[in-house]
C-alpha cells in the first residue's frame, strides 16, 4: 500500500535556512507526531458513535488517548484549516483562503517553535495545501508529496535516523478524498461494488468539480464568462451524484475503513520500533465531507457540522490521560499550545490565539462552567465559485455556538440560522423565529466577533504554485491552475 513520495522544496515566503536551537530546551522532550486523514467526519467513527466497524484501530487508539468529542476546525477546506492548526489562529487573522496567498513571513507556525526547541521535523503529505504552514519555509527538513498514502518504508527510514532526538512528524493522508482509489479487493471487503460502478461514482464527482469553479478557461482555452449564472449547471451536476448517492455513500464509508487500516499499520510500525509509548500522537482531520446531507457534494460549500466538526485524539506519552473524553465544543486551534504546554514550553505560544487544553485534562471541573459564545468556522467563497450554494448562503458564513445551541450567520444575505443540536444534530430545522432571544444574542456575538476579526493583519500575496504541487491538485480532482484564476474572497 506504499507509494512514491516525491520530495518538493516549493517556494516560500522566506529563504529556507536552518533554524538555530535555543539555549533553553523543552523541559519534556517527546517525539510529537501529527497524523491528519483529510475529509474524515467524526461520524464514521466507531470512537464517535458509528456502529458500522469502519474504524477499529481508532477505536483502540481512543482507549489510549483523549478523545474530544466536539472538535472544530476553522474552515471547512484543506488550506485554510491547516494553516488554522499549525498558526493557532482563524483564517480572519492568517489570511491563508486561497491557494494564491501566502503566510506573513514574520509568523511562527508550530514547526518553527518546534525547531527552535531543537526539533528535526518532517513531512509527508498527499495534499500539497498543507505547505503553506508545513514545509521547508516553516522549519521542515522537507516536503514529500505522496499520492492517498505515504510511503512507510520512506517515513521509517526517517524515524531511524533521528529517533535519537527531539523529532516531530506530520503525515497527511487523503484516502476518503477523492478520487476514490482503494485497492478494488478493499472495497469489496465491505461493500459489493464494481469497478464501473466505482468509474461512475468518481466521473460524477469530477463532473461536479469543473462545474464548481467557473473562472479560469475552458477545456478550448477560451476563458470563461464566470459573470454567468451557473446554478443549473451546478445542480445539474449535483443530480448526477443523487443518483448515485448509495453507492457514493459506500464507496466513502469503504475509503474511511482504507484509511483507518493505514493509520493501524502506521502504529504498529512504531509500536515496532520502540518509539509508540514515549510519543505524543495526534489523530484529527482537517474537514469533513458533505454527502447529501444538506443537498450538497464534497466540502468548502457550509459550516455545517459534516464540514467543520473532525475527530479528534491526543495520545499523550505512556497513555498519560488515556480514555478520557472531554465533552465540551473545543476548537483546533488550541492543539499547538497544548502541545508546547506540554514539552515545558507554554510561554511560546503567547502569541497563539488558541489555548492549552491541559489545564484542562488536569481539573476537568474546570469545564463545568456556564458555556460562553465560541467563533467555530468561517467559509469564505467567491463570485466565481459554487453559484447555487452562493444564492443559498452568501459567500460568507460564520458558525458560532453557545452550549448546545448552534448559529450560521449568512454575512452577504444577512441571514442567521439557529439550530439545537441536542434535539437536531443534524441541522435541519432552523429555529431562529421560535427562538429570538437566542438568535438575537448569537446574532450579537457573530457581528462583534467578525468586526474585531477585520482589524487583524491579512495574508501577503505570493509567486505561482510550483509544478509539483500543480501535478498533486489535479491528482486530487482538481482543476490545478484555474484555482489560481480566482478573485480574492470577502472578508
Amino acid at each position: 500500500m506504499s507509494c512514491g513520495c516525491r520530495n518538493s522544496t516549493p517556494p516560500g515566503p522566506r529563504e529556507v535556512k536552518p533554524v538555530p536551537a535555543k539555549v533553553a530546551q523543552v523541559a519534556r522532550p517527546a517525539p510529537v507526531i501529527i497524523y491528519l486523514i483529510d475529509t474524515l467526519r467524526f461520524d464514521r467513527v466507531g470512537a464517535y458513535g458509528h456502529a458500522g466497524g469502519l474504524t477499529p484501530h481508532m477505536d483502540d487508539l481512543a482507549l489510549e488517548s483523549v478523545l474530544f468529542e466536539q472538535a472544530y476546525v476553522t474552515a471547512p477546506w484543506t488550506l485554510p484549516s491547516v494553516v488554522s492548526i499549525y498558526t493557532s489562529t482563524f483564517p480572519t487573522e492568517h489570511g491563508v483562503t486561497h491557494m494564491k496567498y501566502k503566510l506573513d513571513p514574520a509568523t511562527r507556525p508550530l514547526g518553527v517553535l518546534l525547531a527552535e526547541r531543537g526539533y528535526v521535523n518532517n513531512s509527508f503529505v498527499a495534499n500539497a495545501k498543507s505547505k503553506y504552514a508545513v514545509g521547508p519555509a516553516w522549519g521542515y527538513q522537507a516536503f514529500n508529496i505522496c499520492k492517498q498514502i505515504f510511503d512507510f518504508d520512506a517515513v521509517g527510514a526517517w524515524i531511524d535516523q533521528h529517533r535519537s532526538g527531539r523529532m516531530h512528524l506530520y503525515l497527511h493522508t487523503t484516502e476518503p478524498h477523492l478520487p476514490f482509489v482503494a485497492p478494488i479487493e478493499f472495497v469489496q471487503r465491505y461493500a459489493p461494488i464494481t469497478e464501473e460502478r466505482r468509474a461512475a461514482v468518481n466521473e460524477a464527482f469530477q463532473n461536479y468539480v469543473d462545474n464548481r469553479w467557473h473562472g479560469g478557461k475552458d477545456k478550448e482555452g477560451k476563458p470563461r464568462d464566470w459573470q454567468k449564472d451557473y446554478a443549473e449547471i451546478e445542480l445539474a451536476a449535483m443530480n448526477r451524484l443523487a443518483a448515485l448517492a448509495d453507492d457514493v455513500r459506500a464507496l466513502y464509508d469503504v475509503h474511511v475503513a482504507w484509511s483507518d487500516a493505514n493509520l493501524g499499520r502506521t502504529i504498529a510500525d512504531l509500536r515496532q520500533r520502540g518509539l509508540w509509548e514515549d510519543c505524543l500522537f495526534v489523530l484529527l482531520a482537517d474537514h469533513g465531507e458533505e454527502l447529501g446531507d444538506h443537498g450538497g457534494w464534497l466540502h468548502c460549500v457550509s459550516v455545517y457540522e459534516e464540514l467543520i466538526r473532525v475527530p479528534f485524539m491526543i495520545k499523550f506519552p505512556r497513555a498519560e490521560f488515556g480514555g478520557t473524553r472531554v465533552p465540551e465544543p473545543i476548537s483546533l486551534i488550541d492543539l499547538a499550545p497544548t502541545i508546547l504546554d506540554y514539552l515545558g514550553a507554554p510561554d511560546d505560544a503567547a502569541g497563539f490565539r488558541g489555548k492549552s487544553l491541559l489545564p484542562r485534562l488536569k481539573n476537568p471541573a474546570a469545564s463545568q462552567a456556564a458555556p460562553e459564545p465560541m467563533a467555530l468556522a468561517i467559509r469564505n467563497s467567491t463570485p466565481k465559485d459554487d453559484h447555487l450554494h452562493n444564492k443559498r448562503r452568501g459567500l460568507t458564513n460564520l458558525a458560532v455556538r453557545e452550549g448546545t445551541w448552534k448559529g450560521v450567520w449568512n454575512v452577504e444575505l444577512n441571514t442567521f440560522e439557529l439550530y439545537d443540536l441536542s434535539s437536531d444534530p443534524g441541522e435541519q430545522r432552523n429555529v431562529s423565529a421560535e427562538k429570538p432571544e437566542v438568535r438575537d444574542r448569537l446574532e450579537k456575538f457573530a457581528r462583534t466577533w467578525m468586526r474585531n476579526e477585520k482589524k487583524r493583519a491579512v495574508a501577503h500575496v505570493g509567486g505561482p504554485l510550483d509544478a509539483e504541487t500543480l501535478r498533486n491538485m489535479k491528482d486530487l480532482g482538481y482543476m490545478g491552475d484555474e484555482e489560481l484564476d480566482h478573485e480574492e474572497p470577502k472578508r
